[in-house]
């Protein structure tokens, strides 16, 4: 008996009557925030695609950055790549110093301190 003086009935668990309880599962979360490193061109691909999924990715670009300025080119086309999946999507794009660029899907929105933030992002470059 429980504690309110009625009897506990025994249920089958199914899919449908799962209690609602936090979990660490990916499938749970409508929405998940995915660290990806780019370290070339073959990486837009799945990076693109967790966009696609609504998914938001913190995305390192230091790998390319360190490699100097003859990947500079590459850096620059992919980020134009990302960022033209995420107008696609109606999501948005931010960068996050010279290491970090955040691709955010339709239901996040990056704030920015003044309108000038705006503007274009720029491919990081490396400090020699």
């Amino acid at each position: 008996m429980s504690p309110f003086g009625r009897k506990k009935k025994d249920k089958e668990v199914t899919a449908d009557t799962k209690e609602s309880t936090p979990s660490t599962s990916i499938e749970a979360a409508s929405m998940y925030v995915r660290f990806m490193e780019l370290s070339g061109l073959m990486d837009v691909t799945p990076i693109s695609e967790e966009v696609r999924k609504g998914n938001m990715v913190v995305m390192d670009v230091s790998p390319l950055v360190q490699q100097g300025t003859e990947t500079q080119t590459q850096l620059k086309r992919a980020v134009e790549q990302l960022r033209a999946v995420c107008i696609s999507v109606g999501g948005d794009i931010g960068q996050l110093g010279n290491r970090y660029i955040i691709l955010a899907p339709s239901r996040v929105k990056i704030f920015r301190e003044s309108p000038s933030d705006d503007a274009e992002i720029s491919p990081p470059t490396s400090k020699e």
